[in-house]
Order: structure tokens, then C-alpha cells, then sequence
């Protein structure tokens, strides 16, 4: 009888024998059941105990992913146990029925035990290392980059125009200008040519005239279609005398500065139209004489309004 018990527990080590995987320690839930008939034989906890000290640690634990089942009973003179495993999805991954004829369960448990040390060096329940965790570090959504700022392009510039203008002459005068320069997006520099017509005015000793001649430096601050400037030049102020006796022609030197206010409304491709008044301070007054009479003297400050056509270039 001993060695018929012998040759089962044989054949039950050979039949369950299965590589080892080499990862930490295989848990398993235990879910154990012992009939009245059978109390001789251990219930969970003593169970449990024995399987740890088989195994030189306790693998059993309720939060484990598979389960190992065992059930003492008695039939007759005869102990049985049902050891079985059963994965995380309830699935049997192998069912052994063990006997015992022994008048204890001493014999039957220790098989038992034996059963599931096996069980549990199973694949199956070999637990892999724990991954190394990757802290991810919480990033706010980005947002995208703002474009960088367009560059102002900086052109050439030259445009020609008429004035009209009061306060440089003895009357109201008619004049022309030239200018080139430099303009981006918000600022213009341009240096400018200002030729007036002469000027008359009839006084009672005789007519008298004047010719203004002035090269400014002009920079400009521009928003949208409007600009504003500085106006600064100087140049010569011609005066003469006609129908008189001993008429003269006299050249002076002549300053300015002031400031302007316009528009600039673009055109088709490179043209552009601007208005613009100028108010303009007179730096070195001047007076028309004829003989000893004093007939006309510059104003402190004068007006002139003109027009004209630019182009840009490149």
C-alpha cells in the first residue's frame, strides 16, 4: 500500500515538473475548502503555513492574479484532495486528484503541499520584474510659437511735386519740388530741393520781387496713410526791384524749420500720391528796400501747401 502512494506522489512530481522562470517570487490567492468528514487535515491557515515553510516564503495574497484551489473530503475509509490552478480569467491551467488510505491526513497534506509548491513554480504564476517606472513629467499643452515679427523693409524713394505758399514772398507764390530718400514701414528720410517762382508786389515807390532757393532735410514718422515731418533748410533768398530808379538784384542767405503734416495714399505698383502742408518758421528775416523805403520784410512764419508723385524702388 506504502509503495503504491509512493510511485502516485512520483508520478504526480513528474507529471507537474515544469521549467522555472527566473522573475521574483509566484503569489497565488488561496481558496481552500475542508469537509466536516475530513478535519483532520489542515485548514488554510495551516495550509498556508505549510506551504511557506516548504517554500521559505508565504506566496499566498489576496490580491494575487490567479488562485490556487484546494478541498479535503473523505469517501469511505478514503481522503481525497483537489488541488487545482486557475488563472485571472478563471480558466483551469491544471486539476490533480490526490488519495490517501492512511487513518490521518499527514500523508494526504503533505502530498498537498508538495502539489501546489509545484503549481506554483509554474509559469503561469511566475510574477515578471516590475517595469522601472518612468516618471513623466506633467507638461502644460503647448501653444504655438508666435511668428516672429515681420522685418521692415527699407526702400529708396524719390517724388516730385507743386506748392503754393504764403508768408516767402512779397505775394502768393508758386514753387517746385525734388526730394529722394530712404522709407521703411514707419520712418522716411528724404532730402529735398525747393525752387519757388518769383513773387511780385506793386508798392507805390515801384514792384518789387522775391525767389526762394532751399535744400531741407526732412525725416518723417509714418501711421498708415498719415505722416508727420521736421522741416530744416536753408539756402538763398533773392529780392529785386523793377520800374524804379537804379534797380538791384540782391541774393541772401536764407534758413528754415518747421514742421509738415500729409498723406501718402499708395497707387499701382511703386506710386504713391501725397498732400501735405507746411508750416515753417523764417531764421533770417529779410526786407525788400527800394531806395531808402522798406517795402516788404519775411514774415516770422509762412504756410505753403503742396502735392506731388513718389515712387519706391526697389
Amino acid at each position: 500500500m506504502s509503495r503504491r502512494r509512493g510511485v502516485g506522489v512520483a508520478s504526480l512530481v513528474i507529471a507537474f515538473a515544469s521549467p522555472s522562470v527566473a522573475f521574483a517570487r509566484p503569489t497565488a490567492r488561496l481558496e481552500h475548502e475542508r469537509a466536516e468528514a475530513a478535519s483532520a487535515c489542515p485548514d488554510a491557515d495551516r495550509l498556508g503555513a505549510l506551504v511557506a515553510e516548504r517554500l521559505g516564503y508565504a506566496p499566498f495574497r489576496p490580491d494575487a492574479a490567479s488562485s490556487i484551489r484546494t478541498r479535503f473530503s473523505r469517501d469511505g475509509e478514503t481522503l481525497r484532495a483537489v488541488v487545482e490552478l486557475v488563472d485571472l480569467d478563471g480558466a483551469s491551467q491544471g486539476r490533480r486528484e490526490l488519495t490517501s488510505e492512511a487513518a490521518d491526513c499527514t500523508e494526504l497534506a503533505e502530498s498537498v503541499v508538495l502539489t501546489v509548491s509545484i503549481l506554483l513554480d509554474r509559469p503561469a504564476l511566475a510574477v515578471p520584474p516590475a517595469k522601472p517606472q518612468i516618471a513623466l513629467e506633467a507638461k502644460e499643452p503647448s501653444t504655438p510659437a508666435a511668428p516672429p515679427p515681420a522685418q521692415s523693409r527699407v526702400r529708396f524713394r524719390v517724388g516730385a511735386g507743386a506748392l503754393v505758399g504764403t508768408g516767402f514772398a512779397p505775394g502768393i507764390n508758386l514753387g517746385f519740388v525734388l526730394f529722394g530718400g530712404v522709407q521703411s514701414d514707419r520712418w522716411s528720410l528724404d532730402l529735398e530741393g525747393r525752387v519757388d517762382l518769383p513773387a511780385h508786389a506793386t508798392y507805390a515807390v515801384g514792384v518789387v520781387s522775391s525767389q526762394l532757393q532751399v535744400v531741407s532735410l526732412v525725416p518723417c514718422l509714418h501711421a498708415g496713410v498719415a505722416f508727420g515731418c521736421l522741416v530744416g533748410g536753408a539756402g538763398a533768398i533773392g529780392t529785386a526791384g523793377s520800374e524804379v530808379n537804379n534797380p538791384r538784384h540782391v541774393t541772401s542767405f536764407y534758413a528754415l524749420a518747421g514742421a509738415r503734416l500729409g498723406i501718402e495714399v499708395p497707387l499701382a505698383g511703386p506710386f504713391a500720391v501725397r498732400a501735405a502742408l507746411d508750416a515753417l518758421a523764417s531764421l533770417t528775416p529779410t526786407t525788400i528796400a527800394v531806395g531808402n523805403v522798406d517795402t516788404w520784410t519775411t514774415p516770422p512764419a509762412g504756410l505753403a501747401a503742396g502735392a506731388g508723385l513718389l515712387a519706391h524702388f526697389p
